[in-house]
């Protein structure tokens, strides 16, 4: 099953229901501890913002502009931001993350930086396998060149030396 997220636009906006799910998942802590909203930089977007990313710059706005230096448009960045479903990252020659409608939404299709793919966005290893348990996406590593953690397999996070801190 693909990656369904429910953004408008391609992920130019942000989802308009992101409530919170303070329940833990598979040995998650409760979402207290990850607060809504994304995280930009320093800066916490609010719940109807979304993250405005690239290497240069980051900002919290409730659209993207098309083009220019934007490489990033995130929505979520995990999934209490998406009333406990799966945030899922999509990266192709922009990248977004957004949420999706199900618990078993977004499988593992990661081709590394350069071949894009999808993957979900996580905090701790439990939020890879919630929904989905026969995954083969079981760590939850930061992508260095994104600063953010998605989940990947275990010979990505053994072999992701450039690509991935596991640690």
């Amino acid at each position: 099953m693909g990656c369904s997220p429910t953004y408008l636009e391609d992920a130019k906006e942000a989802p308009k229901d992101m409530s919170p799910s303070d329940a833990p998942r598979d040995g998650a802590p409760p979402d207290v501890l990850f607060p809504l909203g994304v995280q930009c930089g320093q800066p916490l977007c609010s719940v109807g913002q979304v993250c405005c990313y690239s290497p240069q710059i980051a900002y919290c706005a409730t659209s993207c502009p098309d083009g220019g230096i934007i490489t990033a448009v995130l929505a979520c960045d995990g999934p209490e931001d998406c009333s406990g479903n799966p945030c899922c990252v999509v990266l192709k020659s922009s990248t977004t993350a957004a949420c999706t409608q199900g618990s078993g939404e977004c499988e593992h299709q990661f081709r590394g930086r350069q071949g894009g793919g999808q993957s979900r966005v996580c905090h701790v290893d439990g939020d890879c396998t919630a929904g989905i348990p026969n995954t083969s996406a079981v760590r939850c590593c930061t992508m260095k060149w994104l600063k953010m953690r998605i989940c990947v397999t275990k010979a990505e996070a053994d072999s992701g030396g450039s690509e991935f801190d596991c640690s």
